[in-house]
């Protein structure tokens, strides 16, 4: 475990586990909770992450305060505000975006429909709680309270971001653009590695998958697969964000 107090990471210890506790500000309000992941074929802790907004609400914060490896378990903080910010810029250099349309046609139900959008960002930090890399699927939907409407069609759109300055470079990735009468799916997988983070170790993140919902009833929901394996790993505390941009 590396880092100190200042760095924004320090560690601390009991008989039986090791929590690795991160930075964080002050959030008026959040909720704790404890999230309890599994471990994976070569031995990396998965946590499942997943937020829900309902049609009158427009963000939820899932932050990771602390994390222990050997319980496979994390700290975090959940909040809920009303904020007007879009999908944010950081510092990173970012390549990959895309929207695509699924369906067309008409439905008679329009008249009576909502037009409803929004993201689910997920993201690792680093001690300085500067983002190093992020995914953020986007979807936007009409819905009537029964179904999914297939006029105007549903759009989905993905947003791949890393800090390259510091190493950072995408490996893998795909996305899936889907909708059935229950609900809209924008879906990644995405890799990222860095190989200068840890000296001569190699630090990999995985989203997997990152998805986003539009529902029929109008909520909006969010979940991810994380996952982080390689050197300094505990420098990394892991973030999401599920914002409606229109209700």
């Amino acid at each position: 475990v590396g880092g100190d107090r200042e760095a924004g990471v320090a560690a601390a210890s009991s008989a039986d586990n090791a929590w690795i506790y991160y930075a964080h500000p002050v959030i008026a309000g959040a909720q704790e909770a404890t999230l309890v992941g599994s471990v994976d074929a070569d031995g990396s802790c998965v946590i499942p992450v997943q937020s829900a907004l309902p049609p009158e609400s427009t963000t939820a914060s899932v932050d990771e305060t602390a994390f222990n490896p050997d319980l496979c378990q994390s700290k975090v903080l959940i909040s809920a505000k009303d904020d007007t910010e879009d999908i944010p810029d950081s510092a990173q250099k970012d390549e990959g975006d895309a929207t695509a349309e699924v369906g067309t046609g008409t439905d008679a139900a329009i008249l009576a429909t909502t037009r409803s959008a929004g993201y689910y960002k997920s993201y690792y930090e680093d001690p300085v709680q500067l983002d190093v890399n992020s995914v953020t699927n986007s979807t936007t939907w009409s819905w009537n309270g029964s179904s999914v409407l297939s006029s105007p069609g549903p759009v989905g759109g993905y947003h791949y971001g890393w800090f390259k300055g510091s190493g950072w470079s995408l490996k893998e990735n795909n996305w899936q653009n889907t909708y059935t009468s229950y609900q809209t799916t924008s879906s990644s997988y995405v890799h990222y590695r860095n190989g200068t983070f840890c000296a001569t170790i190699d630090t990999h993140t995985y989203y997997d998958r990152n998805n986003v919902h539009g529902r029929k009833d109008g909520w909006l929901l969010g979940n991810v697969n994380a996952r982080k394996k390689g050197g300094c790993t505990s420098l990394l505390s892991f973030h999401t964000k599920l914002k409606r941009t229109k209700n």
